[in-house]
């Protein structure tokens, strides 16, 4: 059971680019926010009130539940986020509650630390509970949704969405195939040159995760 009904996000590193802040806040409340779609059954049914703590990057968020829904529920929503996180923690096994955006929005979150660009850690702490998101939740996330391989590659097509929706991202349509390609954008730069590119054939580079039961998409993009 929960006990204060809170989850935070904490960011750890000794140089935390902008990139890095703005992806990990779209990535978590896409996470929290689709678990709380399967819990509540609608959309947005809650409204995050944020504090954040002193002396850190760690963002406090306190649940303002619509006031026509069973606030019983809202125990349940906090419960299934820090099962869901032990569980694929530990093991490829579907948590309650969790469907593949919400696991894609973690496994990308549990990506994002990297020495080299400074950001080491990520912790999602659920009322004084911290849960430090590893490589575990990568494979495992992984293992459930089919990748089955990944590599930088490139595709040539149009460009006819762009979007700030969740990730900021554009879809391009494949030249070969005519299907749409969701191309995850990470810096200012490359959005204005896509925003420039917008309807026109466009030339796109970036880690490619291939997936079985679904159409490949670009997680990262770095060059267009």
């Amino acid at each position: 059971m929960a006990k204060n009904n809170s989850i935070s996000l904490r960011l750890e590193g000794d140089k935390i680019t902008s990139d890095n802040f703005s992806e990990s806040i779209h990535a978590f409340y896409e996470f929290v926010n689709e678990v709380a779609f399967k819990v509540f059954g609608r959309r947005h049914p809650i409204k995050w009130i944020v504090n954040v703590d002193k002396g850190s990057i760690a963002l406090k968020n306190r649940p303002e539940l619509a006031k026509d829904l069973d606030i019983a529920k809202q125990d349940e929503f906090f419960v299934s986020i820090q099962n869901g996180i032990d569980i694929l923690g530990k093991e490829a096994k579907y948590p309650t509650h969790f469907n593949d955006t919400a696991m894609e929005n973690l496994k990308y979150l549990a990506s994002l630390p990297n020495k080299k660009d400074g950001l080491t850690k990520i912790d999602i702490i659920i009322d004084d509970r911290k849960n430090t998101l590893t490589q575990h939740i990568i494979a495992n996330v992984d293992t459930l949704i089919n990748v089955y391989n990944e590599a930088m590659s490139s595709i040539t097509g149009r460009l006819y969405t762009i979007t700030e929706r969740g990730r900021r991202h554009i879809v391009v349509y494949n030249d070969r195939t005519l299907k749409a390609v969701y191309c995850y954008i990470k810096s200012d730069e490359l959005l204005q040159y896509a925003l420039k590119a917008f309807g026109k054939r466009v030339y796109v580079y970036g880690l490619v995760s291939y997936l079985r039961n679904r159409l490949h998409f670009l997680i990262f993009i770095t060059y267009l």
